[in-house]
Parts: structure tokens; C-alpha cells; sequence
């Protein structure tokens, strides 16, 4: 037996960094309309990641798809480039290099499935599904420890190695 889609919803969004809060909306306004509350956290979190990349390493338009069945949310984003995206390995400190990784910890499935022109990069969450904590490579991050770090007076340096140029824009 087929699952059979109860909603299927298309946008395209510029290659600008708003459209990453776009697409946030855009899932979130899709998966209201179904009831679907459980796997939004995840759902959005995983989004911003492809859709981040898409703009950041294509820098085409991008066409997001949500279509949610009984069981899944389904979610892809397309762009027209042709190379198909890699996983990198970055330093502890990078400040990119991380987003490949967390999609897999917050889907069921995902892939990438190559176009005549471009590629459409996706993941499945379950319905109910819900995010009961951020994966992380490993290490526990202690937000009290980084909150009391933040506390005035406070001018700091920062060093942002590997940030690319246009996610600095």
C-alpha cells in the first residue's frame, strides 16, 4: 500500500540569505495546515541547513518541496548546479562544515538525487517525531559556561576561521 500524500506545497526562493527564514516559514505554514506540530522542530532546523548550502555553494534560485503522508514529511531543495554537495571535515573550531551531518542526525532518510540540471537534496522525518535535543558531534555544550562568558563588560575578539564570503555577506 502506497502512502498516499495529504499535501504537497512548492515555493521558489532567490539565492539571498532571507530565504533561509523563508523556507523556515514555509515549512512551518505547510505542516500547520496538517496538523503536523510533532515534526517541525527537526523538519525546520534540517531546511535551514539545505537551504543555507543551496545559496551559500549554488548560488542559484532554490525550489523547496514539503509533501506530508500519513507517516512522513518529505522535504527537498533543488538548485541548478551541478556540483552534487560533499561532506566536509573541519577543525572543532570551523564554523562551517557541520550541516550534511546534522541533517542525517534528524532524518530517517535523505539523499541526493542528481538532475539533468542541478540536483535536489532531501530528507524525511516521521510524523510525531519530535526533537527532544540538538545532535551535536560528540561534545555537550554548556550553555551556562558560554552564557556567563557573554556577561558585561564584554568586548571580544572573534576569529571566525573558514567562514565563507558570501555567508559573511
Amino acid at each position: 500500500m502506497v502512502d498516499q500524500a495529504l499535501l504537497s506545497r512548492t515555493a521558489l526562493f532567490p539565492p539571498v540569505s532571507t530565504s533561509a527564514g523563508d523556507a523556515r516559514r514555509f515549512i512551518r505554514a505547510a505542516l500547520a495546515e496538517v496538523g503536523e506540530s510533532g515534526a517541525l522542530d527537526a523538519a525546520e532546523l534540517a531546511v535551514s541547513e539545505l537551504v543555507t548550502n543551496a545559496i551559500l555553494h549554488a548560488a542559484t534560485a532554490v525550489q523547496l518541496t514539503v509533501e506530508v503522508t500519513s507517516t512522513a514529511v518529505t522535504v527537498s531543495v533543488r538548485d541548478w548546479h551541478p556540483r552534487l554537495p560533499a561532506q566536509r571535515h573541519w577543525s572543532q573550531t570551523a564554523t562551517t562544515g557541520r550541516g550534511l551531518g546534522l541533517v542525517a542526525s534528524l532524518s530517517q532518510a535523505f539523499g541526493v538525487d542528481p538532475m539533468a540540471t542541478g540536483k535536489s537534496v532531501w530528507f524525511r522525518v516521521g510524523r510525531g517525531d519530535t526533537l527532544t535535543e540538538v545532535p551535536t558531534d560528540g561534545g555537550e555544550w554548556d550553555v551556562d559556561a558560554l552564557l556567563a562568558e557573554l556577561e558585561p563588560p564584554a568586548t571580544r575578539t572573534v576569529l571566525l576561521p573558514g567562514l565563507p564570503a558570501r555567508l559573511w555577506a
